[in-house]
């Protein structure tokens, strides 16, 4: 039951990070810089990365979740595969292949990419558990 409610407040506060960022993009991005090309490209690349928002808020939820039932392993994975195997190369290819817009694309496909081996994970735990 404490999952479960953790998980909604998760989502809950992952959204609403996801609408402060996607609907606040412009006047955020102009409060730090006054040129408009760059508010533009700023607010462009928020936009993106709100996308990340609910679900890095989910994969922290869970990768925690993993630590306060005493697994050492998983948390430890999951966290390197999200930001270290995942994230730089997909910047590194979607730079290449998309432009300065890849590089912030890769974020939220990183988190989609570590929600799926959360999943997987938890998955294959229950299933050990039975």
């Amino acid at each position: 039951k404490v999952i479960r409610t953790a998980f909604l407040y998760t989502v809950v506060i992952g959204l609403g990070g996801l609408a402060f960022l996607f609907f606040g993009a412009v006047p955020l991005s102009r409060s730090f810089i006054n040129d408009a090309v760059t508010v533009d490209y700023a607010a462009q690349f928020l936009k993106i990365f709100s996308i990340a928002c609910p679900l890095m808020a989910v994969n922290f939820m869970i990768i925690n979740v993993f630590q306060a039932t005493g697994k050492k392993l998983a948390p430890l994975i999951l966290s390197f595969m999200r930001k270290g195997a995942m994230d730089i190369p997909l910047m590194i290819l979607f730079s290449r292949l998309i432009g300065e817009s890849g590089i912030v694309l890769a974020t939220p496909v990183s988190e989609i990419i570590g929600l799926a081996a959360c999943a997987i994970v938890i998955v294959f735990m229950r299933r050990k558990k039975e």
